[in-house]
C-alpha cells in the first residue's frame, strides 16, 4: 500500500512539474516534450485510478500532489475536450478531494459555459432570416455571467435591441416577454458597473430615438413601442429603486435622463403607449416620489404627477392613485414638498362632498401647524405576535367586542374594551375571529362619526380604534389592498389627524396606518418580485430600503432590496480569475467558442490575415496556441508530418514519430481504442506517402536502422491498437509495400548479408540490427494476426502472396549450419553422459531410450549437414575428445572412436541406425580418415571390424545392409600420391 500511494505522489508530482514548468524561454521542443508528457501521463494516471480506487475511497488514500495534478487536469480545456470521459473521471475524484478546489472548478466550468452562449448569441444574431427568440434570450440570460471576463459591450446592445423588438410585438408570447425581460433586470443590476453603465446608456438612447423631436414628420405608433419594454412596474422600480440611487455619476445620471425622458414625453407618445406607461407607473410612484424636490429638474417631474387635480378629469394619475401620491408627499424630507402637498390636500378637502359637515375647517392657519404633522420622535413597532397556543378564550374576546361595539354601554368601558382588544390584537391568531365580526366596519364608522361636527363625543374611542385598525392592517395584505383604493377612507384618517394634531400618539397612529396603505404596493414587490425567496411572513410588513431612507416614517418597518433582487452573483471572484489555471481556462474557452471549435480555431492561427475583434488580454498566448496543438489529435499529427517532411536529420524524424507513438498510446489510455483521435485521424490523413520513403531503400548506417526502427515500432503500434477494426486502406499499402520489386527492404532485412553477417564484431550495431529484425517479426505477426477478418478481395489475394514471401524469407533466416552445430554439441553431450563414459547402457533402462533416439537425431543431422554445408570443415565438430581407460594420464585424442562401441549394441535398432551415421560420415574424405584413425586400436582396424561384422551370420539384415554401404566407397583406377586409402 505504502509503495502503491508513494508511486500515486509520484506520478501527481510529475503531472505538476510538466504543466507548471513551462517557459516561453525555452525552446519549442522542450515545450512539446513537457505537453506531451503532461497528457500522456494525467491519461494514465486516472486510468490507474479508475481501475484500483473507486471515487468514494479517494478521499481516504489519495496523496496531496496527486489532488494537486487532478485539479491542473481539471482545469485543461484542450484535454477536457480531447478525452471527454477523462475529464469526467477527474472531476469525479476531485469532487471528493478537495472541496476547494472542485468549487473553483464548478464557478470556472459555469463561466466556461457562459463564454459559449456569449460567442453562440452573437453569432446566431448575425444570422439573416427568422430567429429563435426564446433560444436568443435563454443565450443571453447565461451570457450575463462572464461580462467581467470577456467584457464585450457590444453584446449590451444586441442585447438590448433583442428585448426591444420582443416587446414592440403585440403577438410577443408572455412567456418570451417575461424571460426577456429577467435578462434585461439582470443587465440593469449587474455588479459589474460597466455594463450598468452601457447598459443604462443604452436605453438613453432608445428612447431619444424612439421619442426625440426629430422624429415628428414620421409615424408616431411605429416609433414609441421600441420603448415598451421600459414600461413595466418591475423595470421602472428597477430603474426608481436603484438606477437613480446609484453612487456612481454615470448610472444615476442617466436613469434620471431616462425617467425624465418618459415623464415629459406624453405629447410625443400615442395614447395607449402614455396609458401603458402610466399604468406601469403607478406601482412605482412610492419609489420614485421619495426623490420628489421643487428645485430639481427630475423631482419636479415626479410633482407634476401630483399637481395636476384628477377631480376634473384634467389630472395624469387615477383619484385613488392621485391622493395618495399627495399623501405620501407629506412623509418626505424636504419642507417645501411637504407644504406643497399640504396646499393640493387643502384644495381637494375644500372640494370634497360633504366638507361642511366635516371637522375640521380646512384654513390657512390649521395647515401652518401641520407641515411637520407625521414626522414623530418615537416611531411605532410594527411586528406582531405569533404564538402557538391561544392565552384568551374566544368567547371572552367577543364579550369584549361586543362591549366595544355597543352603543348602550358608557364609553370609557367602550374605550376599554377597545384597548383590551388591541392587546388582543397583538397576536395574529385573534385576527380571523375578530374579521368575522366586522371589526374594520366598525372602527371607520366610528372614524366618521368623529370627523362629524358633533364628533367630539367618541374621540376617546379614536385612539384605541386607529391601534385596532392598525394591527388588522399588519396581519391582512388584502384589507390593505382593499382599503388603499377608497380615497375617503384616506382623507378621513388625515382629517382624524389634523382634529388630534397635538395628540403625538393619535397622529403616530394615524402616520403608521398611512405607511401601510400609501406603500402597500411596493412592500408586496418583496414576493412578487422575488420568487426565488421563501415569501415573507403574513405578519412582517417591510419596505424597499430605498424607500426607508427617502421619507421620514412614522413606524420602525423591516426593509428589503437592500440590492436589486435581480442582481446576479459572478461565478468567479478576482481571486479566482487570479489563478493561472483559471485565467487560461477561459481564455482558451473563448477563443474555442468565438471561433467555433478547435478546428476553425487552429485555422485561424495559421492565416496570414488575422482579425481580432476582442480584447488583447483575450489574445492567446504562444503557450496557449502550442497546448491546442499539441493536444488537439488532429493539428498534433499534421504537425509531426509537417516536421518529417521538412525535417534536416534522423533525429527530427524520431523525435516526430515518437510524438505520434504517444498519440496512439493517448487513444488507448482515454478507453478508446481504434475509434479514438488518433485513429480516426490517421485514417483521413495521407501520412502512407509521409513515411514512403523511408520503407523503400536499405538503411545505409546504423542511424539509418534507428529510424527505421522507429517507424516500424509506429506502424505495429497502429496496427494493434486497430486490431478490431483495421482499415483496408493500411493493410493494402503496406502489403503492396512489402510485395514491391527489388528493392523491398523491409523482407530483405530478415537476412543478414554475409557483409553484415562479418560486421557483427560491432556489439552496439549488432544490438541495434537485432533490434530492427525484432520490431520487423513483431510487425509481420501482427500483420498476419489483422488479417483474420480480411473480406476485402484484393487484400487477401496480396496477404496470400506475402505469407508465401514471408515463408521463404523465414526459412532463409533460420541459418541450417549454425542450428545443426547446436544441436550436435547437445547431442554428443548426451551420448557422453549416457553411454561412453558408463561403459554402455546394459545396465539403465532410460539410457537405452536416450541412446536409441539421440543416434537416430545424430543420423538425421548427419544429412542435414552435408546439405547445408559448403565446405567439409564441419567434420571436425563430430569429433569427440575420449580419454583412455587404461591409462588414467593418457592424452586426450581427437575422433569418433565413440561411435564403434554403438555398432555392437545389443538393440538392433541402436546397431543399423549407428552404422548408418557411420556410412554418412564416411561420405567425406576427413570422416573416413577420421573413422580409420579411430578403430587403429582394435584388431583389424577399420576393415576388419566392418568385414567381420558383415559376414556375422547372428546380425540382423538391416544391420548388414548398412555395412556393404561402408564398403562401396568409390576408389580411384589410379596410382594417386598421398591419396588417403592408398
Amino acid at each position: 500500500k505504502k509503495k502503491l500511494l508513494m508511486v500515486l505522489g509520484s506520478l501527481g508530482d510529475s503531472m505538476c512539474y510538466h504543466k507548471s514548468n513551462i517557459s516561453l524561454e525555452q525552446p519549442e521542443a522542450v515545450l512539446v516534450h513537457h505537453r506531451m508528457a503532461f497528457v500522456s501521463i494525467s491519461l494514465f494516471a486516472v486510468r490507474l485510478l479508475q481501475t484500483l480506487l473507486p471515487v468514494e475511497k479517494a478521499s481516504h488514500f489519495l496523496p496531496e500532489p496527486m489532488s494537486a495534478a487532478l485539479f491542473l487536469v481539471s482545469l485543461d480545456m484542450p484535454v477536457s475536450l480531447e478525452y471527454p470521459n477523462i475529464h469526467e473521471a477527474v472531476v469525479a475524484y476531485l469532487e471528493q478531494l478537495n472541496s476547494e478546489n472542485y468549487s473553483i472548478y464548478k464557478r470556472t466550468a459555469e463561466a466556461v459555459y457562459s463564454l459559449e452562449c456569449t460567442c453562440n448569441f452573437l453569432s446566431d444574431v448575425g444570422k439573416e432570416g427568422e430567429k429563435n427568440l426564446l433560444e436568443l434570450v435563454e443565450l443571453a440570460d447565461q451570457a450575463l455571467h462572464s461580462f467581467s471576463y470577456h467584457q464585450h459591450f457590444p453584446l449590451i446592445k444586441e442585447i438590448i435591441c433583442i428585448c426591444s423588438k420582443i416587446w414592440k410585438s403585440a403577438q410577443a408570447s408572455p412567456l418570451l416577454q417575461g424571460e426577456s425581460q429577467k435578462v434585461f433586470l439582470r443587465m440593469l443590476s449587474h455588479p459589474l458597473l460597466q455594463v450598468k453603465v452601457k447598459t443604462y446608456h443604452c436605453c438613453l438612447e432608445i428612447v431619444k430615438e424612439c421619442l426625440g423631436v426629430h422624429n415628428v414628420s414620421k409615424p408616431v405608433s411605429s416609433l414609441c413601442n421600441g420603448i415598451h419594454f421600459l414600461l413595466h412596474p418591475k423595470v421602472l422600480y428597477e430603474i426608481s429603486a436603484f438606477g437613480i440611487q446609484e453612487p456612481k455619476n454615470e448610472v444615476n445620471a442617466t436613469a434620471k435622463a431616462i425617467l425624465m425622458h418618459l415623464l415629459q414625453g406624453r405629447l410625443r407618445m400615442t395614447a395607449p403607449t402614455w396609458n401603458k406607461f402610466i399604468e406601469s407607473l403607478c406601482p412605482v410612484i412610492p419609489v420614485l416620489q421619495g426623490h420628489a424636490d421643487t428645485e430639481d429638474p427630475l423631482g419636479n417631474c415626479i410633482l407634476l404627477l401630483s399637481k395636476a387635480s384628477s377631480d376634473a378629469g384634467e389630472g395624469i394619475l387615477p383619484c385613488a392613485t392621485w391622493l395618495k401620491s399627495i399623501l405620501r408627499l407629506l412623509l418626505v424630507k424636504k419642507p417645501s414638498v411637504r407644504m406643497l402637498a399640504l396646499k393640493l390636500l387643502a384644495s381637494h378637502l375644500t372640494r370634497e362632498e360633504g366638507a361642511d359637515t366635516k371637522r375640521p375647517s380646512i384654513d390657512a392657519r390649521v395647515l401652518s401647524r401641520v407641515t411637520n404633522l407625521f414626522i414623530v420622535k418615537k416611531p411605532i413597532e410594527l411586528k406582531l405576535d405569533d404564538r402557538r397556543e391561544l392565552i384568551i378564550k374566544l368567547e371572552t374576546v367577543e364579550k369584549v367586542y361586543d362591549i366595544f361595539i355597543s352603543d348602550d354601554i358608557d364609553l370609557i368601558l367602550r374605550k376599554s374594551a377597545a384597548e383590551q382588544l388591541a392587546v388582543i390584537m397583538q397576536d395574529i391568531k385573534m385576527h380571523a375571529m375578530v374579521k368575522k365580526l366586522c371589526l374594520t366596519e366598525k372602527i371607520i364608522e366610528y372614524l366618521n362619526e368623529c370627523v362629524s361636527q358633533d364628533g367630539e363625543v367618541v374621540e376617546c374611542l379614536v385612539q384605541p380604534s386607529l391601534t385596532l385598525l392598525r394591527k388588522v392592517l399588519c396581519a391582512d395584505p388584502v384589507l390593505r389592498v382593499s382599503l388603499s383604493q377608497q380615497p375617503s377612507l384616506l382623507t378621513l384618517l388625515f382629517r382624524v389627524s389634523l382634529i388630534f394634531h397635538e395628540n403625538c400618539t393619535v397622529v403616530t397612529e394615524v402616520g403608521a396606518l398611512f405607511c401601510l396603505l400609501l406603500f402597500d404596493e411596493v412592500s408586496r414587490m418583496d414576493m412578487s418580485d422575488n420568487p426565488s425567496n421563501k415569501p415573507s411572513s403574513p405578519s412582517v410588513f417591510s419596505l424597499p430600503v430605498s424607500v426607508s431612507r427617502r421619507y421620514h416614517l412614522p413606524v420602525h418597518v423591516l426593509g428589503h432590496h437592500a440590492v436589486s433582487p435581480y442582481s446576479i452573483v459572478l461565478p468567479l471572484s478576482a481571486d479566482c480569475l487570479a489563478l493561472k489555471p483559471v485565467s487560461d481556462m477561459l481564455r482558451i474557452a473563448w477563443n474555442l467558442s468565438w471561433y467555433h471549435g478547435s478546428d476553425n480555431l487552429l485555422k485561424q492561427m495559421n492565416s496570414e490575415t488575422k482579425i481580432q475583434e476582442f480584447l488583447d488580454t483575450l489574445k492567446l498566448s504562444t503557450e496557449d496556441t502550442l497546448t491546442l496543438k499539441m493536444t488537439h489529435t488532429a493539428s498534433g499529427l499534421k504537425d509531426c508530418l509537417h516536421s518529417i517532411v521538412q525535417a534536416a536529420a534522423h533525429r527530427e524524424v524520431r523525435a516526430a514519430l515518437t510524438r505520434m507513438s504517444f498519440y496512439l498510446l493517448n487513444d488507448r489510455l482515454s478507453f478508446k481504442g481504434g475509434t479514438g483521435p488518433c485513429g480516426i485521424t490517421l485514417k483521413s490523413l495521407s501520412w502512407h506517402t509521409t513515411l514512403n520513403r523511408f520503407l523503400q531503400v536499405l538503411p545505409a548506417c546504423t542511424e539509418d536502422e534507428k529510424l527505421l526502427i522507429d517507424i516500424i515500432h509506429f506502424l505495429n503500434k497502429l496496427l494493434k491498437e486497430q486490431r478490431k477494426n483495421v482499415s483496408v486502406e493500411l493493410l493494402n499499402w503496406l502489403l503492396e509495400l512489402l510485395l514491391r520489386h527489388s528493392p523491398n527492404p523491409l523482407l530483405e532485412l530478415l537476412v543478414l548479408t554475409e557483409s553484415q553477417a562479418r560486421e557483427e564484431a560491432d556489439d552496439i550495431r549488432t544490438a541495434v540490427r537485432q533490434q530492427l529484425q525484432k520490431e520487423l517479426v513483431a510487425l509481420f505477426n501482427t500483420l498476419l494476426l489483422s488479417s483474420v477478418a480480411l473480406t476485402d478481395r484484393k487484400c487477401l489475394e496480396l496477404f496470400y502472396v506475402f505469407q508465401t514471401q514471408l515463408a521463404l524469407k523465414l526459412l532463409q533466416c533460420l541459418r541450417p549450419l549454425e542450428i545443426c552445430v547446436k544441436y550436435l554439441s547437445g547431442l554428443l553431450e548426451v551420448i557422453t553422459s549416457f553411454y561412453v563414459e558408463h561403459g554402455g547402457n546394459a545396465m539403465s533402462f532410460m539410457g537405452k531410450g536416450v541412446t536409441k533416439s539421440t543416434v537416430l537425431c545424430l543420423l538425421h543431422l548427419s544429412h542435414e549437414m552435408m546439405a547445408q554445408a559448403q565446405s567439409s570443415e564441419w567434420m571436425s565438430l563430430w569429433f569427440l575428445p575420449l580419454r583412455s581407460h587404461s591409462e588414467e594420464h593418457a592424452t586426450t585424442q581427437q575422433g569418433l572412436a565413440w561411435l564403434i562401441p554403438l555398432w555392437v549394441d545389443r538393440d538392433p535398432e541402436v546397431r543399423f541406425t549407428s552404422l548408418g551415421l557411420g556410412s554418412a560420415l564416411t561420405t567425406l574424405e576427413t570422416g573416413c580418415v577420421a573413422l580409420a584413425n579411430s578403430c587403429q586400436n582394435i584388431s583389424g582396424g577399420l576393415w576388419g571390424t566392418v568385414v567381420n561384422i558383415l559376414l556375422d551370420q547372428s546380425e540382423c539384415s538391416m544391420a548388414a545392409f548398412i555395412f556393404q554401404n561402408l564398403l562401396v566407397i568409390p576408389m580411384p583406377s589410379v596410382i594417386i600420391k598421398d591419396y588417403t586409402w592408398q
